[in-house]
């Protein structure tokens, strides 16, 4: 790997700083041989465990344009927090409402 990062450094000016890892695959091995290269971080799919080494990506290609956008930019997981909440919401007041008729 360290062949590689001098054949970018030489070629862009500048070491590469973030790595994405081929087919979304990874191993400890393999992000332990990435973070002694110097990346700093390193970019997984959406199987990634979240560490500094196998930060979770999106894919495009899969998913289409406007999901990967809204997953991007906060919105994919601001809206199903959203889902959630209003489903916990619904089922409470239908709840409450059920429980008020039945006390009456």
């Amino acid at each position: 790997m360290g062949e590689c990062v001098a054949r970018f450094r030489a070629k862009m000016g500048a070491a590469p700083r973030y790595l994405a890892y081929p087919y979304n695959q990874s191993s400890p091995e393999v992000e332990a041989a990435v973070q002694k290269a110097g990346f700093t971080a390193a970019l997984g799919g959406h199987w990634a465990r979240g560490t500094r080494w196998a930060l979770p990506r999106g894919d495009v290609s899969a998913a289409g344009l406007g999901p990967f956008l809204a997953q991007a930019l906060g919105g994919y997981t601001l809206g199903r927090r959203w889902k959630r909440w209003l489903a916990r919401l619904t089922a409470r007041e239908a709840r409450e409402s059920r429980e008020s008729r039945e006390s009456a």
